[in-house]
């Protein structure tokens, strides 16, 4: 057999070392020398762990660009019912699950959520985590539902499945259909790095200025747009449009809500 021939039997058999086992086998090796110098040692972990993490972020930015481009929009299923009158559509949790869990499952990626009470209000968190170890979070902090006639498990259940709903889409940027999006989708700048940037700012505004939001929308919906002009104004600039998304892109602010503040009646309020 030729050195060739042996050399590359050799090369196939050999096995692929991951970052993780090169890590624990300079910690073993470290453990059984006395003459390491424990404190370098340290620091050149440290170093080596950073790189590890800036790669897992890489990978996850990359992942994410590639689900952007195959991720579907998901039509508005769910009804609003009130008096027998169609209110509002929205589309339900279990038809934008259904729709995306695949191909987060293909791209490597997964989403927990936790929950929280915080001053008698629900927080809903969702983590969005890759197969690399990097991952993001978003957080909501919005109201108990007692709409109808729910009892206070129940006002819970559906303030939950809300937060989840939201934060999911906030999270994958997952565009709902028949919406507006004020021509950002023609917008040759919107390419998916880029969305997802804008709309982690949008949910860290969110965040930050959920009462105002929340006091903006239910005035809006009660017709009181003075109100709701007054506390719209108490935004910063910047804060104001980072809001500003349509609701393809993951905003809070409806379609219906956002030709309200356009209008010529929210211009004289």
């Amino acid at each position: 057999m030729s050195k060739q021939a042996v050399a590359k039997i050799e090369a196939e058999n050999i096995p692929v070392i991951t970052q993780s086992e090169s890590v624990l086998a300079v910690i073993s090796r470290a453990a059984t020398d006395t003459n390491v110098d424990v404190s370098k040692m340290e620091r050149l972990l440290d170093m080596q762990m950073t790189v590890m993490a800036k790669q897992a972020e890489t990978d996850f930015y990359a992942a994410m660009s590639e689900l952007q481009s195959e991720m579907p929009s998901i039509k508005k299923e769910g009804q609003i019912v009130v008096k027998g009158q169609v209110r509002s559509r929205y589309a339900r949790f279990e038809d934008i699950l259904g729709q995306t869990r695949d191909l987060l499952k293909v791209h490597g990626f997964s989403v927990s959520f936790k929950s929280n009470f915080i001053d008698n209000q629900l927080e809903i968190t969702g983590i969005l985590n890759h197969k690399a170890g990097h991952k993001e979070s978003t957080t909501m902090r919005l109201p108990f539902d007692d709409s109808g006639a729910k009892n206070k498990v129940q006002m819970i259940g559906s303030s939950v499945s809300y937060g989840k709903r939201y934060v999911y889409c906030m999270l994958l940027n997952i565009n709902i259909t028949e919406e507006d999006d004020d021509g950002a989708a023609g917008d040759p700048n919107n390419l998916p790095e880029k969305l997802f940037e804008n709309l982690l700012h949008h949910n860290e505004c969110l965040r930050d200025n959920l009462p105002s939001i929340l006091a903006i929308k239910e005035a809006i919906d009660a017709g009181e747009l003075s109100t709701a002009k007054e506390c719209w104004g108490e935004l910063e600039e910047p804060e104001q449009r980072a809001l500003w998304v349509a609701t393809t892109k993951g905003g809070i602010l409806t379609t219906k809500e956002r030709q309200i503040m356009k209008s010529n009646e929210w211009g004289t309020a």
